[in-house]
Protein backbone atom coordinates (compact mmCIF):
# COMPACT_ATOMS: atom_id res chain seq x y z
CA UNK A 1 0.00 0.00 0.00
CA UNK A 2 1.01 3.61 0.17
CA UNK A 3 1.56 6.32 -2.34
CA UNK A 4 2.36 5.16 -5.91
CA UNK A 5 5.87 5.82 -7.17
CA UNK A 6 6.41 8.90 -9.31
CA UNK A 7 8.96 7.09 -11.48
CA UNK A 8 8.59 3.68 -13.05
CA UNK A 9 11.23 1.04 -12.38
CA UNK A 10 12.64 1.64 -15.87
CA UNK A 11 12.92 5.39 -15.22
CA UNK A 12 14.62 4.76 -11.85
CA UNK A 13 17.12 2.41 -13.49
CA UNK A 14 17.78 4.88 -16.30
CA UNK A 15 18.29 7.72 -13.81
CA UNK A 16 20.70 5.69 -11.69
CA UNK A 17 22.72 4.61 -14.73
CA UNK A 18 23.00 8.21 -15.93
CA UNK A 19 24.10 9.40 -12.49
CA UNK A 20 26.65 6.60 -12.14
CA UNK A 21 28.05 7.25 -15.61
CA UNK A 22 28.13 11.00 -15.00
CA UNK A 23 26.19 11.70 -18.18
CA UNK A 24 23.44 13.67 -16.42
CA UNK A 25 22.98 15.73 -13.29
CA UNK A 26 20.10 15.38 -10.88
CA UNK A 27 18.61 18.57 -12.30
CA UNK A 28 18.86 17.20 -15.86
CA UNK A 29 17.07 14.03 -14.84
CA UNK A 30 14.38 15.92 -12.95
CA UNK A 31 13.60 17.93 -16.09
CA UNK A 32 13.69 14.81 -18.29
CA UNK A 33 11.21 12.89 -16.11
CA UNK A 34 9.15 15.93 -15.09
CA UNK A 35 9.71 15.43 -11.35
CA UNK A 36 11.39 17.48 -8.64
CA UNK A 37 15.10 17.31 -8.03
CA UNK A 38 14.29 16.02 -4.54
CA UNK A 39 12.70 12.95 -6.12
CA UNK A 40 15.87 12.18 -8.06
CA UNK A 41 17.92 12.80 -4.93
CA UNK A 42 15.80 10.29 -2.97
CA UNK A 43 16.21 7.71 -5.75
CA UNK A 44 19.99 8.15 -5.68
CA UNK A 45 20.10 8.06 -1.88
CA UNK A 46 17.98 4.92 -1.62
CA UNK A 47 20.16 3.16 -4.19
CA UNK A 48 23.33 4.11 -2.30
CA UNK A 49 22.12 2.94 1.11
CA UNK A 50 22.32 -0.77 1.89
CA UNK A 51 18.70 -1.86 2.34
Amino acid sequence: MGRPSTLTRHQRDEALQALDAGTATQADLARRFNVSQATISRVAKSAASPA
